[in-house]
């Protein structure tokens, strides 16, 4: 996966993007779109939003752009009534705008979702990736740590949350956020190491600042 850049010497962190199901690079997927359908069709008005969902969520998740990109303009086909009120919806429209780089128009479908599933983390780190990639770090960084709260064990909120502190240079909360995760799992090396690199950095900067005689 893709590394983030970071000022420690030797250290990066993966870039685990959207929620927590990985996937293959954005644009990996086999040549040739997958057509989908029903397996049973439901009522007419549905059948177009459920074919848009459909196809967001396997472009999203099966690394294939082609059928993303057609259940996004299947979505701009509908009147909002028929999603707007639908976390599910919500959510992969969500997921696959911030997957094809539309972070700005991603971060009000994000909103909603978060909105509607409170006690969702996924959706809080979804908003939070959203807004980070907006450049609303102060409201990001409230998701994402709602998100770590919601699930402690959410590794990739944590990176994003990590990463936006070491973009800041905030090295107190960078610490109390890989404390935080290491009290779900102490034993994770990425961590770990990132640690031992905050460590050793407050070190030599302590030994640089002792004047010489």
């Amino acid at each position: 996966m893709p590394r983030l850049k970071t000022e420690y010497v030797h250290v990066a962190v993966t870039d685990h993007r959207i929620v927590r199901r990985p996937v293959a690079p954005a644009e990996s997927g086999k040549a040739g779109m997958r057509t989908l359908a029903a397996w049973v069709e439901p009522p007419v008005e549905v059948r177009r939003r459920n074919l848009a969902v459909a196809n967001l969520i396997v472009g999203s998740r099966r690394a294939m752009p082609e059928n993303r990109r057609t259940g996004l303009e299947l979505i701009e086909t509908l009147a909002k009534s028929q999603y707007e009120d639908d976390p599910f919806a919500l959510a992969a429209i969500c997921e696959a705008m911030l997957q094809e780089g539309r972070v700005r128009e991603a971060v009000s479908p994000c909103r909603r979702a978060a909105e509607k599933e409170q006690d969702s983390a996924d959706r809080a780190m979804a908003l939070g990736i959203a807004l980070v990639r907006s450049g609303e770090l102060a409201e990001a960084e409230r998701w994402l740590r709602k998100a770590t709260l919601l699930d402690p064990s959410l590794k990739h909120a944590y990176v994003e949350l990590w990463t936006l502190y070491d973009r800041q240079g905030r090295l107190a909360e960078m610490t109390h956020t890989l404390d935080h995760y290491l009290q779900w799992n102490p034993q994770n090396i990425m961590f770990r190491v990132l640690k031992a690199a905050i460590e050793l950095e407050s070190i030599l900067g302590l030994l640089t600042s002792i004047p010489y005689p």
